[in-house]
């Protein structure tokens, strides 16, 4: 079974693309408990022993959409934008900053903490506490496919673009088998 410390590694791997020191990971590891514990224990009939099956239990872990946005802009700044908007190699990166946006617009509108998980399948979820008791149904997701529409892609689209956009979202997302029904997060690379 895989240890929290072993999936903070795979993200900064897999998401950040990033190398992290046994240092930083531990202290990443001890703030994750930490900020963890604090919101499920909100939960009615939280205890240690269920903070330890949450973490065994899921697969990837939930970042706050401010600590992911000052990670991104940090990596910004030494790879440059065009380089996370273009290389395959930052394709989760970019997806995790998409929803991270998504995330800081949802608190600014409805003063609603939305959490940040990476994964495969849809690519993101938005995770938020759920007042409800330990027993039901405590944690609220929003699953998000993000896909980006590449400035190369809008030369071979015509003079209908709305209609152009719409095909090529169509053609690439609608044929997709998705465990539930994810919602489309679509970002556009280019000025429209």
């Amino acid at each position: 079974m895989e240890t929290l410390k072993n999936k903070v590694e795979r993200f900064y791997k897999e998401v950040l693309s990033l190398d992290i020191s046994d240092e930083e990971l531990n202290k990443c590891v001890i703030d994750i408990k930490k900020q963890t514990k604090s919101e499920l224990s909100k939960i009615p009939g939280f205890n240690e022993a269920k903070l330890e099956i949450y973490f065994r239990r899921e697969n990837g872990i939930v970042f706050s959409p401010r600590t992911l946005h000052n990670w991104i802009i940090q990596i910004v700044k030494k790879i440059g934008i065009e380089e996370l908007e273009r290389s395959h190699k930052y394709k989760r990166l970019s997806e995790v900053n998409d929803a991270s946006c998504l995330a800081l617009a949802l608190k600014k509108l409805f003063n609603e903490e939305w959490m940040i998980k990476s994964q495969d399948s849809p690519d993101t979820l938005l995770v938020k506490r759920n007042t409800d008791d330990w027993s039901k149904k405590f944690l609220n997701v929003i699953a998000l496919e993000i896909m980006r529409i590449p400035e190369q892609a809008k030369k071979s689209f015509g003079s209908d673009i709305e209609n152009d956009i719409a095909e090529f979202i169509k053609e690439k997302k609608f044929n997709k088998r998705y465990e539930g029904i994810p919602h489309l997060l679509i970002h556009l690379d280019f000025n429209h």
